[in-house]
């Protein structure tokens, strides 16, 4: 009983994962669709010439000629190193040993980088649902466009980081009606995502409070919202379609 018991759960995991999986590549395609139909993001960054290039320049010291050389390298004529001359050809090669020893990259610094990111992805995609839902709790009914001008400048920085915000805007605006009554009732295995936006996963993560509500209705505006974020003397401008959020609790 035991082993088939093990047998079944296995079976129903596989299952589970394999529908995840083909849930997430219909959502991908809807998502193209719908970012070149009528969801619109555009993000432009922009350098500050002073403080990005001129000072570091200013305090390089004796290193600015090697910074020059550096910069006007592509202007200059590249030469090669003498290796296909006649005396390379004819000197003596050096001994060989029997056993020469392979060199191998060492992965674990990668993995740990990785394992980092994976970590502050899955914060900020849960920080962002989290401030979503914590707006959406205390209102009726609201835009996007209201939603992102209550963020603070610093949130906004910190959500804007690899267009995180606007993914989880176009999530939600994407699945137009979002049953949050019906997803309670659901028992199945939430895995924590590889750094990619999983909504499920953050809705499992939400205090009880902000989920007392029984459906999220998503609406069309047809109007464009623009908002500019400014951080260590760089600009993110992000423009997006607006779309109204209608809260059911009935």
């Amino acid at each position: 009983m035991a082993l088939n018991e093990i047998v079944s759960n296995i079976s129903q995991t596989i299952e589970e994962q394999r529908s995840l999986i083909n849930k997430k590549d219909s959502l991908s395609d809807s998502y193209s669709v719908l970012l070149r139909d009528s969801f619109v993001v555009n993000r432009f960054e922009r350098m500050n010439f002073e403080k990005d290039l001129l000072a570091p320049l200013r305090t390089i010291g004796d290193a600015l000629g090697d910074a020059a050389m550096f910069l006007l390298f592509p202007l200059v004529k590249p030469s090669f190193d003498n290796v296909f001359s006649v005396e390379n050809f004819y000197a003596p090669m050096g001994k060989m040993s029997e056993e020469e020893s392979e060199e191998g990259d060492d992965m674990t610094e990668t993995e740990e980088d990785g394992a980092n990111l994976i970590q502050i992805r899955n914060e900020r995609f849960y920080n962002i649902v989290f401030s979503f839902f914590r707006f959406v709790s205390k209102r009726h009914s609201f835009s996007a466009e209201e939603y992102i001008e209550s963020l603070t400048m610093s949130e906004l920085c910190d959500y804007c980081e690899e267009n995180a915000l606007p993914n989880v805007l176009l999530s939600i605006y994407s699945m137009q009606s979002l049953n949050i009554e019906e997803w309670k009732k659901e028992t199945d295995i939430i895995i924590e995502p590889l750094g990619d936006l999983e909504l499920a996963w953050c809705l499992s993560k939400m205090p009880e409070e902000y989920l007392n509500m029984k459906e999220i209705r998503v609406t069309k505006k047809d109007k464009p919202c623009q908002f500019l974020v400014r951080r260590d003397g760089k600009e993110y401008q992000i423009d997006l379609t607006d779309f109204d959020v209608e809260v059911v609790t009935v």
